[in-house]
């Protein structure tokens, strides 16, 4: 039985023609010419006569045409899946034959090549649709979800988020943004040992900037819970050391089961390093580990596939903010990235607004949540603080909430909700952009080996 002589069958038997279009079928997609012709003739007779055509009109006008009756079981969208999966696999075909004689010197060479998949992978694409009235149902459900507390996504590691978003969901894009020194990386891996943790699969880390050897200690000791500043003096009481241990064995387990990181990106080579890395190279990993979520430390510093460029000009900015969030529709996987905050936000940190989001308005604009991340002056409560700001979201409203800045320590709570306006101005007038990492500099470094000494006893009481 050939599939496109059923399609015709059931075109005449069912009068379906919408479906099959609704499901994403189209002429383009049949490889034989009578079919293409026959399938055109319907669209255009429908189009003029508001009806299909009497089946002796069809095969008069298509005479080669010998349609085949399909089995009563098979719907409208499995038929139209499967000639548009035959049709891809038979213009991909076409089209690494083509490639195969195409010279491929330059840059300009290999976008032309990457515009045209994506062209046919685009022309390829399944209609997904629904009505109003076949959905209507799933309000109730959706409403019973949440309040039930219910988590319909993956979690954060703050339940105060997780209430108002009921988690990551699939498909989301997350900037977290702040000025440099503000503890983003450690956020971007402590949210990413949380997922670990709570969700199977692979979870994919992309860094700009920072070596493999240096993300996963951060990670062990986020982790272990131990503090990073004596984890990198080697300062670690028995018990601490015994946590470290039993962190390692733990991620070291991970490849006998069906959990696993994989950290890639040009800071990770080890080997000659690319011009450039792009959204195409995080796309063809994220397909290749089948990664279920996809962490990116410095999006500012991918490759531009569009232009060709590396750079900070607002229209780079632009195509990989966008190009970013169309990543995680098109892989059906949530993407968190860190950004840069620009200086703006060191005069008067904003309050419900984006406007200190660096280089580019599409961040924001493309992002379905940004989080603001400024690190609080310690106080006479003690301990170092993180305020964590939803400068950006879709779906709520909340103000802010800070959580320990105690490095890889007590980093899972929230330790304040932020009620009020008042009291987030009041936080925000404590905002200090000191480095946390500063407690890990040594003795001999410009802190001086009284200002560690000092930290070391503030941490203890923390």
């Amino acid at each position: 039985m050939h599939p496109e002589m059923m399609m015709i069958g059931m075109l005449l038997e069912k009068r379906n023609l919408h479906e099959l279009l609704g499901s994403g079928l189209r002429p383009e997609h049949l490889g034989l010419p009578v079919t293409q012709a026959a399938l055109k003739y319907a669209i255009e007779f429908e189009s003029t006569h508001g009806s299909l055509p009497t089946v002796s009109e069809f095969l008069r006008q298509c005479p080669g045409l010998v349609p085949e009756a399909p089995p009563k079981d098979l719907t409208a969208e499995a038929l139209a899946a499967e000639l548009i999966g035959l049709s891809l696999e038979r213009q991909t075909a076409l089209q690494l034959e083509s490639l195969r004689m195409k010279p491929m010197r330059d840059l300009q060479s290999v976008q032309e090549i990457v515009d045209q998949l994506r062209t046919l992978a685009g022309n390829h694409q399944m209609n997904a649709q629904t009505t109003a009235s076949d959905s209507v149902g799933k309000v109730t459900e959706w409403y019973k979800e949440g309040k039930e507390k219910i988590m319909t996504g993956m979690p954060y590691p703050w339940d105060v988020l997780n209430m108002e978003t009921r988690g990551l969901q699939k498909k989301n894009f997350i900037v977290l943004y702040g000025r440099p020194k503000t503890g983003k990386t450690f956020q971007l891996l402590h949210m990413l040992s949380h997922l670990s943790l709570n969700v199977p699969g692979t979870i994919l880390f992309v860094s700009f900037e920072m070596d493999s050897q240096a993300l996963i200690n951060r990670l062990v000791c986020i982790r272990a819970k131990v503090n990073y500043r004596k984890f990198n003096r080697g300062e670690l009481n028995d018990q601490e050391l015994q946590d470290l241990e039993m962190s390692i064995m733990d991620i070291q387990k991970m490849k006998n089961t069906n959990r696993n990181i994989v950290f890639v990106g040009p800071a990770i080579s080890t080997g000659r390093r690319k011009k450039q890395y792009t959204l195409l190279d995080i796309e063809q990993m994220a397909r290749e580990t089948k990664a279920v979520a996809i962490f990116v430390d410095g999006l500012l510093h991918a490759g531009d596939l569009r232009t060709g460029k590396r750079s900070r000009e607002w229209t780079v900015v632009s195509n990989l903010s966008s190009d970013t969030k169309q990543l995680a529709l098109n892989l059906d996987v949530p993407i968190i990235a860190t950004h840069q905050a620009n200086r703006e936000g060191e005069k008067e940190t904003p309050i419900e607004s984006q406007r200190d989001m660096a280089y580019a308005d599409a961040l924001g604009q493309d992002a379905d949540i940004t989080l603001r991340l400024t690190k609080i002056r310690s106080g006479r409560e003690g301990g170092r603080k993180i305020l964590i700001q939803p400068t950006g979201a879709r779906e709520f409203e909340l103000l802010g909430f800070t959580v320990s800045g105690a490095v890889c320590e007590g980093m899972n709570g929230v330790t304040e909700l932020v009620p009020d306006y008042k009291k987030l101005k009041e936080l925000l007038r404590k905002e200090t952009v000191d480095d946390p990492m500063e407690g890990t500099r040594s003795p001999t470094s410009s802190l001086g080996a009284a200002s560690i000494a000092g930290h070391n006893k503030t941490n203890a009481g923390a």
